[in-house]
């Protein structure tokens, strides 16, 4: 019988800087080049896309950014159906003249790769892996950087407040 397993964090959203912003979009340029791809797509675990490169030919953006998520939420919860406790990192979906490769970029992001037939599964999945490793890597330093200009927001913040307050008592 099988168990069900915890379900994986919820998405923390976070704003990405234009140098963040800029980093991701190097990292496809890169993945999309060395994998002789047609087209990878960023977007979050909503399915709202942040950035693509490579060919679009006539691909509705946040059509296929919502497909991919919802693919990945479905997916996520057979994974946690037979214990696998943080989804499936990747996907691979087969067509007749184009494949999709889905990765799972942490549990805030995705990646959808589309490249042609021709083009070696093996090749896709190893410059992936490294994208998102890449992808990961990049967007963690974005959050901490978040997280402290967030601290020291909420801490500056404070001590204003505090400040104002006793003034408003001294008077």
């Amino acid at each position: 019988m099988l168990q069900l397993a915890e379900k994986p964090p919820q998405p923390q959203q976070f704003m990405l800087s234009t140098e963040t912003f800029n980093q991701v979009n190097e990292i496809l340029r890169e993945l999309v080049t060395s994998t002789r791809s047609d087209f990878a797509l960023f977007c979050d675990a909503n399915g709202n896309p942040i950035t693509h490169h490579g060919k679009q030919h006539t691909v509705n953006l946040s059509g296929l950014s919502a497909l991919a998520a919802g693919n990945f939420a479905a997916t996520s919860e057979m994974a946690r159906v037979i214990g696998e406790k943080e989804g499936f990192k990747f996907i691979f979906q087969e067509g007749e003249r184009r494949n999709l490769y889905l990765c799972n970029v942490g549990f805030n992001f995705l990646l959808t790769i589309i490249f042609d037939k021709a083009v070696a599964l093996g090749l896709v999945r190893i410059f992936a892996n490294k994208a998102v490793e890449s992808l990961k890597g990049v967007l963690d330093k974005a959050a901490q950087a978040e997280k402290k200009a967030s601290d020291f927001i909420d801490s500056e913040f404070g001590l204003l407040l505090g400040k104002e307050l006793d003034k408003s008592f001294s008077l």
